[in-house]
């Protein structure tokens, strides 16, 4: 594997990124930055705080990002369980975005792990990089 990126995962960003389906989107509102340090919990449930990011983009990328290794393991206490990921799922409940967010997935969790070269955050994309070998597996 390349840079512990299994080959699986690397066709998966590949196909993911060479998809027309992934270009085209409609802009809706974002929070941008939805990792465990933006959020609260409160009475009916958790809250996004700290909207520093808003913006009108790609649905999905929210949820890659809160759905990420990488991003748990910086701002939280690791990356989620199945059992978490499926339950956060569910909660979330709009099919059209995460059958997006499926489509997607392995090129959004490539740029997550791109973000963690950047800051130079090895622990994190680490974890993304096993993410994205999941993903990969999944794919096949």
């Amino acid at each position: 594997s390349r840079h512990g990126v299994s080959s699986d995962a690397r066709a998966a960003i590949r196909r993911a990124a060479k998809s027309a389906h992934m270009l085209r989107y409609a802009p809706v509102p974002v929070h941008g930055d939805p990792v465990p340090a933006n959020m609260l919990a409160a009475g009916k449930g958790p809250v996004l705080i700290d909207w520093q990011c808003p913006a009108r983009g790609e649905a999905a990328t929210d949820l890659a990002l809160f759905l990420s290794a990488a991003m748990h393991t910086r701002y939280g206490t690791g990356p989620l369980t199945s059992a978490q990921a499926r339950g956060f799922r569910r909660a979330y409940g709009i099919k059209r975005t995460l059958a997006r967010y499926d489509d997607i997935a392995p090129a959004l969790h490539a740029r997550i792990a791109m973000h963690c070269l950047v800051h130079d955050d090895h622990t994190a994309l680490k974890a993304e990089i096993a993410l994205l070998n999941r993903l990969g597996q999944a794919g096949r």
